[in-house]
């Protein structure tokens, strides 16, 4: 009997058929050669709405019902995958899962291979390929299983809004840092080195643990008039404030229970009806004159240098010909022997200054965080309305930001966190405090104008300007689009800053 004829059709085809991954999922039934399939050797057969299809490498073509209508018949003749086999495929990528896990943790993205994974699995390339396609397909599997695990949605305690995000604050500060979730997320990072699509799913999928909030904050649009330009984006804000930016993903130690709480409170307060001021000076959220409510000031602590006969403009030039081999190639990839053939030095000149690979990143970073910010704050010229002013400086610390120098920065400090936290909080803490020296001039201003409360903590709401403007995380993975949309999110920034989401009327 000859086979029919193809035909091609997306009908008889499922969303997102991807034949070599899929051809052995359990909705499948695998058919070994048979003499009446002369050019195919192993074809794959679904049987769906009591037709049965066969489906080739290529696509999926019907085969009359009554050749294969006894599927007992087929079954006793071996040609259809017994329960037990399904399951053993089952427990076979489960077990590729489970390796793949391990070594993306332990060895990064860019440190782990396929042989690796499938010599910890113990099975073969055609195992492994039966399940997935490549690296990139088992590392979305593998970030999906973990952020499935630490919790599909955040939980959205029952009271009124403001008891429900002072209550979440602590859970969204603890979560951003909780294991394995953190480390899948640096290990995307550094993915994002070889595939920013890879790296772009697994934030998403990470982001997508607030959509509860954002559907909360829907609700109380309609019921109590909130005002803000997206829900999902107002809840990626209000995690951005309550989880202080980046400081804890770059290695800050955790505050105390306590602290977290009293944070948490006051990140509601701030996120529902912001710094501005009313008429009388006082703010319109409850908060106590000059108290951080458990938040740290930083600290950066850096080595002390020996004295050295050449000039800082030399060393200044080694710090830079460093900072390009740390950018290409990440913290720990970057080599000491590949710096001082770029910067011309003697290793040991280099260590002499600088003691070691960590004091030598160290002052690579401070120099690269200066020149990020040396130029002065950009605004239009004339009279300008606090909006207007704080709109001007969200767009500029949203451009610097969005740098490569200053993404790079950022990625280097997360994805190294875990294991040189000391050394990336250090940094960490230096850009904050030379971005609370940069924004403070403005607050002090403003309140000075009455745009701001009298009660502001000023180093505080400076750091919060460049955490709204900035948006946490996010524009590590997903850069605005064009400078209508840097506009709009400044601007909007600019009033969530001012009002919360409770404004006055337009």
């Amino acid at each position: 009997m000859s086979a029919p004829e193809p035909l091609w059709k997306p009908a008889l085809c499922w969303p997102g058929m991807q034949p070599k991954r899929d051809m052995c999922r359990s909705s499948y039934l695998l058919l070994p050669f048979r003499p009446y399939v002369t050019s195919l050797r192993r074809v794959g057969v679904l049987i769906r709405n009591g037709r049965v299809l066969l489906l080739p490498a290529t696509g999926c073509f019907p085969l009359e019902q009554a050749r294969f209508s006894d599927k007992d018949r087929m079954m006793k003749n071996g040609m259809v995958r017994s329960a037990a086999e399904r399951q053993g495929e089952a427990d076979q990528r489960d077990r590729i899962l489970e390796e793949a896990e391990s070594l993306f943790l332990k060895e990064g993205f860019d440190g782990t291979t396929i042989d690796m994974i499938v010599s910890r699995a113990h099975i073969s390339k055609s195992d492994f390929y039966l399940h997935f396609q490549n690296r990139d397909d088992v590392f979305l599997a593998v970030a999906r299983r973990l952020i499935v695990l630490s919790g599909r949605f955040l939980p959205i305690p029952d009271g009124p809004l403001f008891d429900q995000l002072a209550a979440l604050g602590p859970l969204m500060r603890r979560g951003q840092v909780m294991q394995p979730g953190i480390g899948i997320l640096r290990a995307a990072i550094v993915a994002n080195r070889f595939s920013s699509d890879v790296a772009r799913q697994v934030y998403l999928r990470r982001a997508s643990q607030g959509d509860s909030l954002a559907r909360l904050l829907m609700k109380t649009a309609e019921a109590d008039g909130a005002r803000f330009d997206d829900a999902s984006l107002c809840a990626y804000r209000f995690g951005a404030i309550v989880t202080d930016g980046l400081r804890h993903l770059a290695g800050l130690r955790m505050p105390g229970a306590d602290d977290q709480r009293a944070f948490g409170r006051y990140a509601a307060h701030i996120f529902l009806y912001g710094y501005a001021a009313r008429e009388d000076g006082s703010s319109r959220a409850d908060i106590k004159e000059g108290g951080k409510h458990g938040w740290i000031a930083p600290q950066p602590v850096f080595p002390d240098l020996p004295p050295t006969r050449k000039s800082q403009e030399s060393w200044n030039a080694v710090l830079d010909q460093a900072w390009s081999v740390f950018r290409q190639a990440g913290y720990d990839a970057a080599s000491m022997d590949g710096i001082s053939d770029r910067a011309g030095l003697p290793k040991n000149t280099i260590y002499r200054r600088f003691g070691s690979k960590v004091g030598l990143f160290l002052f690579t970073a401070r120099r690269r965080i200066d020149m990020i910010l040396a130029a002065p704050v950009e605004l239009e010229k004339g009279a300008l309305t606090g909006h207007e002013i704080l709109t001007g400086v969200m767009l500029d610390m949203q451009k610097r930001f969005c740098s490569e120098d200053c993404l790079a920065l950022s990625r280097i400090l997360i994805a190294g966190a875990g294991e040189h936290d000391v050394m990336t909080s250090t940094v960490c803490e230096y850009l904050v405090q030379q971005v609370i020296d940069k924004i403070l001039p403005i607050v002090l201003s403003l309140i000075r104008t009455g745009d701001l409360a009298i009660g502001v903590a000023p180093d505080l709401a400076a750091w919060h300007i460049f955490v709204l403007a900035t948006f946490g995380s996010r524009f590590l993975f997903i850069a605005p689009e064009g400078a209508e949309e840097q506009l709009a999110l400044a601007s909007e920034a600019a009033e969530q800053f001012l009002f919360g989401i409770f404004r006055p009327p337009l």
